[in-house]
């Protein structure tokens, strides 16, 4: 273990701290809208594969953003393209407010929030290297992934529990308030900086695939995509048997929830322990244990383990896939010139897009074995995809320093 930068260090950073505020507000509104946008298309429709699509319409936005507006990231400066995300998020959110909105209306208004969103996340991971410097950027990501688990546990709950009080419009109507404080804080707490690329903003389209093109063009690159998607798809998307796992085993409704929450139970400590005491180093040559050690685990239920096992092995797959703070950062550090934030929008995005196809695919496999077998089989297919990205060890950085040394942490004193 090192003492390296602390998320007190980065906390201390000004602009960090406004881009983290918004950061937290932004995952509140989501969460809110994603439960009242669900419970207003089952309440108008009574359908749930219409309510099943409006959840589908959050990863749906990801090929467009891809596929289309990956560019826009790198040819704007990033305070900008964040100011402006939260804008475009808010007016789309208004509009569901409306009485009478068509059903079909509120889903297309949903995707494209989506795919705002996607642009938005990468114009936020952008800067992150800017503001805090290599080891401060692994401390700043995880503070942010520990917040989004920490959301997704409680968040949705906090949801449900606010939709007892409140309708479903009002709780849109305060997502909308998020966007507009989100924007805010943005605006007064983080300085101008210029675009990452000198191309003008048009064309985009064809730049964003020729970004593409030159990103997944790099063997490196396209290994550390592999490695950050396939094995993080495979292990995460037994989420999605949840239901009918816990009547597989006898358990009630509480049962659902808790094996929904263990994988998040087991992300944050594995991120505090990953990206706080480890060195850059340490981190990276843990990568392929944690990588094998996040699907493993599932393997353990081909044999019909009771529910507390169960548990412990998606606490334990969650804690794993810490490895990603490691592989994130190398993939960060060789990403082209110009090209930062269309990278990570192809990372973040991609990831999304895979596990959404993960989740329709263990989905399909649960209608023709049983839930612990589809679930046992996708950690197996995880290991494997891993081990296959692991060849050639493109996690392993060149600028790794020694153990028992720390780059000073940048802008700590603002």
């Amino acid at each position: 273990m090192t003492r390296g930068p602390t998320y007190g260090d980065v906390l201390r950073n000004g602009e960090f701290r406004a881009l983290f505020v918004a950061h937290v507000v932004s995952i509140a509104g989501d969460i809110l809208s994603k439960v009242a946008v669900a419970v207003l298309v089952y309440d108008r429709t009574g359908s749930p594969l219409l309510t099943a699509a409006a959840t589908a319409a959050g990863f749906l936005p990801n090929v467009l953003a891809i596929t289309t507006f990956a560019a826009i990231v790198d040819s704007l400066p990033p305070r900008r393209v964040m100011i402006l995300g939260d804008c475009a998020r808010a007016c789309c959110v208004v509009p569901m407010i409306l009485p009478g909105m068509p059903t079909v209306m509120l889903l297309v208004l949903v995707f494209c929030s989506g795919t705002v969103a996607a642009v938005f996340r990468g114009a936020r991971q952008s800067v992150l290297p800017d503001l805090l410097g290599p080891e401060g950027y692994v401390i700043g990501r995880s503070l942010m992934s520990i917040t989004v688990q920490v959301g997704q546990v409680a968040g949705f709950g906090f949801g449900g529990l606010l939709l007892l009080a409140v309708t479903p419009r009002t709780a849109l109507a305060i997502d909308v308030a998020t966007f507009a404080l989100s924007a805010v804080v943005v605006a007064l707490g983080m300085k101008s900086r210029p675009a990452m690329s000198v191309e003008r903003p048009n064309g985009t389209v064809r730049r964003t695939w020729r970004g593409n093109r030159v990103i997944l063009a790099r063997p490196r690159l396209r290994r550390l995509l592999a490695l950050q998607w396939v094995p993080v798809a495979c292990a995460m998307s037994p989420g999605a048997l949840a239901a009918p796992y816990a009547e597989h085993l006898g358990a009630g409704t509480v049962a659902v929830g808790l094996l929904m929450g263990a994988p998040a139970c087991g992300m944050v400590p594995g991120d505090i322990l990953v990206g706080r005491f480890l060195s850059s180093r340490r981190r990276q040559r843990l990568v392929p244990w944690l990588t094998v050690g996040m699907c493993l685990p599932l393997c353990v239920l081909v044999v019909d383990p009771p529910l507390p096992v169960v548990l412990a092995a998606l606490v334990v797959a969650g804690a794993a896939s810490a490895y990603t703070i490691a592989a994130d950062q190398v993939y960060v550090e060789n990403l082209p010139e110009g090209l930062r934030g269309h990278g990570m929008i192809l990372a973040g995005a991609g990831l999304m897009l895979i596990q959404g196809v993960a989740i329709g695919l263990i989905g399909m496999a649960a209608q023709i074995v049983e839930p612990q077998i589809a679930a046992a089989v996708a950690g197996l297919l995880g290991c494997v995809g891993g081990l296959a990205a692991l060849r050639g060890r493109p996690y392993l950085s060149e600028s790794a320093g020694p153990a028992s040394t720390a780059p000073r942490l940048r802008g700590a004193d603002r």
